[in-house]
């Protein structure tokens, strides 16, 4: 599904000032400013993959879903075996409109390329959204859909995690799913990690972008992109009991060492600067050019 762009050269694009907690501007020439915060811009660019924040605590008319279970100042917990079968019945076919049918969704969208949101309040998803006053960060969900043209052939595969969901679906696949499962609960898609990647996984135990010990770095499948062909991309994002969130999408390509950002348009000097103000850990994988 391609997304309707406004198409930018990188000439007239310039950056701005900084918005706080992540947020920054990109303004040029053909468009008077395109507002960037961590979960894209606010205007759709070429390449770019439309998002729409779902609050799952609320139907389609913005009433509380039945038997939710009751939210507490101490701990929400109890929504993650509540939610889990909802999100594991999205992904298995990334049925968008079951989405629509059931859930409310903030009105603004956002367009995202590269997905790197560091480890920290679960508050930046509603607030990048504009609906920091009318949707609570807890059990909410990003659904980023769209295509893009690679700009390279080969082999590659998807590197990262997410407190709490990330489940990456290219040309209809699930390529990678780096959510946080919690013990005693079920898988939120039905991608399996082989044995021997779990293992080097595990024992490398790498870990970015400021989240904790315990959920490092997860790798997915191989694929195959074709340069200037179409491939269709989507990716769901979530955060359950609230308090903590982050996400990030990193890419390897094979018989290539090193690990890049995950990028569905070409980074340009201004999106560079953005990444870099995020979190100190970009410049690793801003430092490998093709």
């Amino acid at each position: 599904m391609s997304v309707p762009a406004i198409v930018m050269q990188e000439s007239d694009v310039s950056f701005g000032r900084g918005m706080g907690d992540g947020l920054g501007e990109l303004g040029g020439g053909m468009v008077d400013r395109v507002n960037l915060s961590s979960f894209g811009f606010d205007r759709a660019l070429e390449g770019t993959l439309k998002g729409t924040l779902f609050d799952f605590k609320r139907d389609k008319y913005a009433k509380p879903v039945k038997n939710l279970p009751a939210m507490k100042k101490s701990t929400n917990m109890p929504l993650i075996p509540f939610f889990q079968p909802t999100v594991r019945k999205f992904s298995d076919r990334f049925d968008l409109q079951q989405l629509d049918r059931n859930f409310y969704k903030a009105e603004q969208n956002l367009y995202g390329s590269y997905f790197i949101i560091p480890f920290g309040s679960a508050a930046i998803a509603p607030k990048s959204f504009g609906v920091e006053d009318e949707i609570k960060p807890t059990m909410i969900g990003v659904h980023y859909t769209g295509s893009y043209k690679p700009q390279k052939t080969g082999t590659f595969r998807l590197v990262g995690r997410a407190d709490d969901v990330l489940i990456v679906r290219i040309n209809g696949k699930v390529v990678l799913d780096g959510s946080v499962v919690v013990a005693g609960n079920p898988n939120y898609s039905a991608w399996r990690q082989s044995a021997s990647q779990f293992k080097k996984d595990t024992e490398a135990g790498m870990t970015y972008f400021g989240f904790k010990k315990a959920f490092y770095a997860l790798t997915g499948d191989w694929f195959n992109l074709r340069e200037g062909v179409n491939t269709d991309v989507e990716i769901f994002i979530s955060e359950v009991p609230g308090g903590d969130f982050g996400a990030y999408i990193l890419i390897e390509e094979q018989g290539v060492p090193g690990l890049k950002i995950f990028s569905t348009r070409p980074l340009s000097d201004q999106d560079k600067a953005f990444l870099e103000r995020l979190h100190p850990d970009v410049k690793e994988f801003l430092g490998r050019e093709d």
